[in-house]
């Protein structure tokens, strides 16, 4: 007997983690800004509004979803959000209207594996469930925000599983030293340091942003790896996750050269006559207020 209350307790106990798990990746929200999601269709307001559907112009409103792969219609998992009387200036209605009064101008969250769907509920949206938006009735309805000011009380509730991602690794090299960040990843100098910074899992097909910034005594060389042909040395790096990636940054040191020497940092650098710092790579510079000579290789 204990041994079956033991094992229902770990399959109960595995279920609320997996739920927790799989419904914790969908997030939604109505902005006027920028969508750094999918913009799943578009809002005249964000209250008492008209809707448009992702790839018309006109309205600065956006629903704007991550942890999905796309809006895709025509995709197999998909769920349709709302149908749209028109592409724009648009009423919308439920999914579940029989016969269907508007055909043609749905709107989707799609995933490219795992499963999507969406439900309408009343007040708020069940604890597995997201909020969309707010309708103001079943069909023939406007739309607005889920909370605050001009929402309705009938909520546009969805969930997303299975969402595609994929793996960026960042390394540090060069004699110099920095580091590389963006959201997730923290990356020193020696990845020893810190692996997990180094590491990054992203949604499939979303943007990455990143900023190499050097210690001082150092400089940012150039980018190398999975980055995108003739953006080497930019900084900030965009790049797009498409697929796993692996990206190096490189940082040189400044050091002083009064001769030609052999070792230290300025190995086998030419003669950098006075004022001038050896930049690493051979070349002689003017130090500023962040590079400085590095006397003890003189």
């Amino acid at each position: 007997m204990r041994k079956l209350i033991f094992v229902f307790c770990l399959v109960f106990l595995s279920i609320f983690i997996w739920a927790d798990f799989v419904f914790a990746t969908l997030s939604c929200t109505v902005t006027d800004g920028v969508c750094s999601g999918t913009t799943v269709f578009k809002m005249s307001s964000d209250y008492n509004a008209h809707a448009q559907k992702p790839g018309q112009s006109g309205y600065n409103w956006k629903v704007c979803c991550t942890g999905i792969d796309g809006n895709d219609c025509t995709a197999s998992n998909k769920a349709v959000v709302l149908r749209l009387s028109g592409a724009s200036n648009a009423h919308v209605e439920q999914n579940n209207i029989s016969p269907a009064n508007y055909t043609g101008n749905d709107v989707c969250l799609s995933v490219n594996s795992g499963s999507v769907s969406c439900q309408y509920e009343q007040n708020s949206c069940s604890a597995d469930r997201v909020c969309l938006v707010s309708i103001s009735s079943d069909t023939n309805a406007h739309v607005a925000k889920c909370s605050g000011i001009g929402a309705y009380s009938t909520k546009v509730c969805c969930t997303a599983t299975g969402v595609s991602t994929h793996t960026l690794s960042v390394d540090v090299i060069g004699t110099g030293a920095g580091t590389v960040t963006d959201t997730g990843i923290n990356c020193r100098t020696n990845p020893l340091d810190d692996p997990v910074g180094c590491v990054e899992n992203y949604l499939a097909d979303s943007t990455v942003v990143l900023t190499a910034t050097h210690d001082v005594g150092s400089y940012f060389v150039d980018w190398s790896g999975d980055v995108p042909v003739g953006h080497e040395t930019d900084n900030p790096l965009t790049i797009t996750m498409d697929t796993d990636k692996s990206v190096t940054a490189t940082f040189h040191s400044f050091c002083e050269c009064s001769s030609n020497d052999s070792g230290g940092c300025c190995d086998g650098c030419n003669f950098c006559p006075a004022g001038k710092v050896n930049n690493g790579a051979g070349t002689c510079v003017t130090p500023d207020s962040t590079y400085y000579c590095n006397s003890s290789e003189d």
